[in-house]
């Protein structure tokens, strides 16, 4: 009796075990073990950056995997240490900003123009951008009469020019506050000129420093000086004041 009970102890046992769900561990994910740097992979050339990223493929390829390898990211080369956040050439304002964001100059403008395109890690910008002061006010100067350029000269392609000898003028900086000006004229003869020098662009600059008063340029609370008046010309023809507007020097050929 006893044999009997313990064969239907062990049967009881047995078809438990039939039904109770078997778990399994689940498979590793594919793609998830560390990429294996190739300790060979390198570029067979120095300058593969210049050539820009459409160098890298379509007819390029062959080419590009025999000297660019690295460059083009068709090996995974051994980690490096990433290149400082500074322009290798003093003019990359000179360029044209779409120089920065151009794929086929992707390449150029990291090697060259890392901190003016902003090719740097967001906190290294950060860094650099706090730490960034304009001139004081004492070394915010001119070295040219900016005003014979106009605002024109302050920006695009001429900005680099501008921000080295208009710093001022352009507001760069903020300079030192000047004196307001003498309400007088410079000249004893400006009735002598036609009158459009006080209102026409081209020689506003002109009529400024030499009559201030007879155009009526004094609103800086300067004081007013009288200077001896000349005859009436009566027989004289009226007198053209000189064109005094400029340009800044023109870029070197193949720049924008």
């Amino acid at each position: 009796m006893q044999a009997l009970e313990w064969l239907l102890l062990c049967f009881s046992l047995i078809q438990g075990l039939h039904g109770q769900a078997v778990v399994t561990p689940a498979p590793p994910q594919i793609g998830t073990a560390t990429a294996k740097f190739d300790a060979a992979c390198k570029d067979a050339l120095e300058n593969c950056a210049g050539f820009g990223s459409d160098a890298c493929k379509g007819l390029y390829e062959a080419w590009a995997r025999d000297n660019c390898a690295l460059t083009c990211g068709y090996c995974v080369g051994p980690p490096t240490t990433p290149p400082p956040c500074v322009d290798v050439l003093n003019n990359c304002e000179s360029y044209d900003p779409s120089t920065c964001t151009n794929q086929s100059y992707s390449g150029w403008a990291k090697a060259n123009c890392r901190r003016t395109c902003r090719l740097c890690p967001a906190e290294v910008l950060a860094a650099l951008d706090a730490h960034t002061t304009t001139l004081s006010p004492d070394k915010c100067v001119d070295k040219v009469d900016c005003r014979l350029y106009t605002l024109s000269a302050c920006s695009d392609s001429y900005k680099a020019w501008a921000k080295d000898n208009c710093p001022n003028f352009c507001g760069f900086c903020v300079g030192l506050p000047t004196p307001p000006a003498q309400c007088a004229d410079s000249l004893p003869n400006c009735d002598s000129y036609e009158k459009a020098m006080c209102s026409a662009p081209e020689y506003k600059i002109w009529a400024e420093e030499n009559c201030r008063k007879t155009c009526n340029f004094c609103t800086g609370g300067g004081p007013i000086v009288t200077h001896p008046t000349l005859p009436p010309a009566t027989t004289l023809p009226k007198l053209t004041p000189p064109h005094l507007i400029l340009t800044p020097p023109p870029l070197p050929p193949g720049r924008k």
